[in-house]
């Protein structure tokens, strides 16, 4: 199955020339894609309901996908035989296609012991539980190369956009300017002074020599990072997180903060109120970023439980969804929870132009592999235009003949070697 990515960068005229249509291109299909997203709203939620129904407009998600359930409790926890009931019927109405679920709620977030997010996911059990400093039970979606989670594994992976309708708008629009944008930004993996909460350091040396060649990253040695324009990954680890308000995040940013409960959305203190409110994944949504992951229960500082930052990268940086890449990332998500927008995809999509007597596509999507490259004309036939050419890393640029049938391609449509003729 292909899909058309229909975003093409086209070289600026001449003066006193008109500028020739590029073709568009046809990429394989890989990972997944806005029909594959389930929009889980509370009914009795008016906030829920408004983001549900704005984000299956946006991204332009099947109506049938948005899923209503009800439930009136605003507590932190719904008990596990309560939440028991609501999945079996949220299961029920879950269209087939479905292969993932966006929740549109911040309370309860938790279901006993296991994030509202992983019980959906998973379903409840102890297996993904903890009592104190104890490892839980794997995903199996953890670096992997799977591509449709439902159908390859059985389960639906889980993100929730915890925010009020205005932030959420806020978010959403947002995220859709930067799909297939492939931003100039930073990826800024910072060491604390609070060591216990620092144990992801470990991971930065070889982070900064697999990517910098891709990615602008630095390695601070601070508390808060604050007045910077061009925040694109955010790895930090501290108590409070402040001055997160003071930075610039490009669409598709994602900020995570090593810290126990992470991700509570905790309520907001009332007028006259003084009591601490420390920063967790709804403030740095609020903030301006895409997607954050934290924890609803004490965890731990296992590595396991939060993200891996390479694999992180390395999926996000591939042209793969936020969700992919965020769920791909963590060995352990049965506490925590993966907030934002799923369908992210900031290194999606392609580019196209013509250089001399030929055009050259380049694109981040593509696994490593042997490709064909075929040319639609305008009277609907297709042709050859080039025969296994290879690919591997990022990003990846197919060369193709501006002669023959491929000068006057339509459409040029990549498929993996050897598929029959489109």
């Amino acid at each position: 199955m292909v899909v058309l990515v229909a975003l093409a960068l086209l070289a600026p005229p001449r003066p006193g020339f008109a500028a020739a249509k590029l073709p568009k291109v046809v990429l394989p299909e890989a990972g997944l894609q806005s029909r594959h997203i389930g929009v889980v709203v509370n009914k009795l939620d008016p906030d829920s309901m408004r983001i549900g129904k704005y984000y299956v407009q946006a991204r332009g998600l099947p109506k049938e996908n948005l899923i209503q359930v009800g439930f009136s409790e605003r507590k932190r926890n719904m008990d596990s035989e309560t939440f028991g009931k609501l999945r079996k019927r949220l299961l029920k109405k879950t269209p087939v296609h479905v292969e993932a679920y966006l929740l549109t709620w911040d309370f309860p977030y938790r279901v006993d012991c296991m994030s509202m997010a992983s019980a959906v996911s998973f379903g409840f059990s102890q297996d993904y539980c903890a009592e104190g400093c104890k490892k839980t039970k794997p995903s199996p979606y953890f670096n992997s190369k799977v591509k449709l989670p439902y159908t390859e594994l059985g389960f639906r992976p889980t993100m929730v956009l915890p925010l009020t309708f205005d932030y959420a708008k806020q978010l959403i629009d947002k995220s859709l300017t930067g799909d297939a944008s492939w931003p100039d930004g930073t990826a800024y993996l910072v060491e604390t002074s609070n060591k216990p909460r620092s144990v992801r350091k470990v991971q930065y040396p070889s982070v900064k020599r697999a990517f910098d060649p891709y990615l602008r990253i630095e390695t601070p040695k601070v508390d808060f990072l604050k007045n910077k324009h061009d925040v694109l990954f955010y790895f930090t680890g501290l108590f409070d997180l402040l001055g997160t308000e003071t930075n610039t995040y490009l669409p598709g940013a994602v900020v995570d903060n090593l810290n126990s409960g992470s991700c509570m959305p905790h309520p907001r203190p009332r007028p006259g109120q003084t009591h601490k409110h420390y920063a967790g994944c709804r403030d740095y949504l609020e903030n301006g970023a895409t997607g954050s992951y934290g924890t609803a229960i004490e965890p731990c500082n296992f590595l396991g439980k939060f993200a891996n930052i390479g694999i992180l990268l390395q999926n996000y940086l591939a042209g793969q969804t936020l969700l992919e890449s965020h769920w791909k990332s963590v060995q352990m998500p049965g506490q925590g929870i993966f907030t934002g927008d799923p369908l992210a995809r900031p290194y999606g999509g392609y580019r196209i132009r013509k250089r001399g007597n030929e055009f050259i596509i380049t694109t981040r999507s593509l696994q490593s592999g042997w490709y064909d490259i075929w040319a639609r004309t305008a009277d609907g036939k297709t042709h050859m235009a080039y025969r296994a050419t290879m690919v591997s890393g990022y990003p990846q640029h197919l060369r193709v003949p501006a002669t023959g049938d491929a000068a006057h391609a339509t459409e040029f449509i990549v498929l993996p070697a050897n598929t029959p003729q489109p």
